[in-house]
């Protein structure tokens, strides 16, 4: 195929017809009362918005939301806000990270609430001086909150 006879420049008005159709779609409709579509809002997505990040030596990972159970004081600056540094995947991080990270194993009743965990085991995890990570199956997992029992 030869392409060195086509004219691009009898496309540009076609491509021209074509952005200002699509805008003018998009754009609100005004009336004598006001604006009548509204851009429906988006919520933002990605994997920072509903995890918790932990990091060490310019590495971090990302962890659901409420699977670190305990982080005490000497280990606080290792759990942040917003990621710094080279981005690990979790089972990667936890092998450069094991001094100071417990991986503790839940059932799937621990983790949705049905069963809680016992006082006396929650004192023992934070006894043990490191941060305290849910998993199930060696995978972090958000632990909800125990339910009221009727």
């Amino acid at each position: 195929m030869k392409f060195s006879n086509v004219n691009f420049g009898r496309t540009l008005p076609l491509l021209t017809i074509a952005t200002v159709a699509i805008l003018s779609i998009l754009a609100p409709v005004t009336s004598a009362q006001g604006p009548t579509f509204k851009r429906p809002k988006i919520a933002k997505s990605g994997p920072y918005v509903d995890s918790d990040i932990l990091a060490s030596s310019g590495f971090h990972t990302v962890v659901p939301r409420g699977a670190v159970l305990v982080v005490p004081e000497r280990h606080a600056k290792r759990k942040i806000s917003k990621p710094t540094g080279v981005f690990t995947i979790w089972p990667k991080f936890l092998r450069k990270n094991y001094g100071w990270i417990y991986k503790y194993e839940v059932t799937l009743d621990q983790a949705s609430g049905k069963t809680p965990i016992s006082a006396e085991k929650m004192e023992s995890l934070k006894g043990m001086g490191k941060i305290v990570v849910a998993v199930y199956k060696n995978n972090p997992i958000s632990v909800l909150p125990a339910k009221p029992q009727p």
